[in-house]
């Protein structure tokens, strides 16, 4: 699936590219990231904080339909969580695109974050 929001185009560090720097710059191994991990996350939390998106994937997007039951149910649990209702119920964004510079090095960098 590719993105169309013009965040992940611009060429700036994000906070995992950061982590990705790090590990570089300590000689640590790189983590292995599963790309069917990353999509089960995206798909969940696209789910639990723009469901109607979700459901027009899910009607589009055949790779939607891979995990969609337990997506749907890890859905369902986490609207009887108190917190989660209290969180969503109120006013704002539910992602906000947040750009700056680092100051030590002068590095640009973005952030997308959740319902602000």
């Amino acid at each position: 699936m590719t993105e169309t929001d013009p965040y992940y185009d611009l060429d700036m560090l994000s906070t995992s590219r950061l982590g990705v720097v790090k590990c570089l710059r300590d000689g640590l191994d790189l983590p292995k990231i599963s790309q069917d991990a990353l999509d089960f996350g995206k798909q969940f939390h696209q789910a639990a904080l723009e469901p109607d998106k979700f459901k027009e994937n899910l009607l589009t997007n055949p790779e939607y339909k891979k995990n969609a039951h337990k997506i749907i149910e890890m859905v369902k649990a986490l609207n009887k969580n108190d917190l989660f209702i209290h969180l969503m119920k109120g006013s704002g964004q539910i992602e906000h695109n947040h750009f700056f510079q680092e100051e030590r090095y002068g590095l640009d960098c973005k952030i997308k974050m959740d319902k602000f």
